[in-house]
């Protein structure tokens, strides 16, 4: 890192300008990804909505209407899954360079912290903990937020994958139990 004048507040002022820049550029990528994906989840939805309305227009009978149904279901559900899943790793790897560039703004300011105290003759050891340990700690408070998002998504990412596609004849009956329950 290039001092200004060795100035340290100048060099401080640096590291955190460059790491910030470095935070915000993963950041930016990581949400450009995610836009791309959403377009297109919403771009091949609506495809298979224009499907499904056409396959209805086409329904002769009662019959038909529950081959339709299976015929239009089941790949929008694996569709579904499989966006659901492209978007965790898509957030999850975002995290995972904004945490990099977290550490390193860290480091890039400690150094800078470090030449200051050594330019105002102070011990360098004097700069120790403080803001440094509290942004620290914020991030590892932030990695466990995003771990337990990740697992929860995963889990009932896993579950859906598990159940049936239930009758819409069994719905009511679930439904109402639920409500005894308690549930929704």
């Amino acid at each position: 890192m290039k001092d200004m004048n060795n100035n340290p507040l100048a060099g401080y002022l640096e590291a955190q300008m460059a790491g910030t820049a470095g935070m915000v550029q993963a950041a930016v990528h990581g949400m450009q990804r995610v836009q791309e994906i959403m377009l297109r989840m919403m771009r091949e939805g609506a495809g298979g909505q224009m499907a499904l309305a056409r396959s209805v227009t086409q329904i002769r009978d009662a019959s038909d209407l529950s081959r339709v149904g299976e015929e239009h279901g089941g790949p929008a559900a694996e569709q579904f899954s499989r966006y659901q899943q492209e978007l965790l790793g898509a957030v999850t790897e975002m995290n995972s360079e904004m945490i990099q560039a977290s550490y390193s703004m860290m480091e890039r300011v400690g150094q800078a912290l470090a030449g200051s105290a050594g330019a105002m003759g102070l011990p360098a050891s004097a700069q120790a903990g403080g803001p440094m340990e509290a942004f620290q700690a914020g991030v590892r408070q932030w990695q466990g937020a995003v771990a337990r998002m990740t697992q929860a998504v995963g889990a009932q990412s896993s579950q859906d994958d598990e159940d049936e596609i239930e009758e819409p004849r069994e719905r009511p009956a679930r439904k109402a139990a639920a409500k005894r329950r308690g549930g929704r």
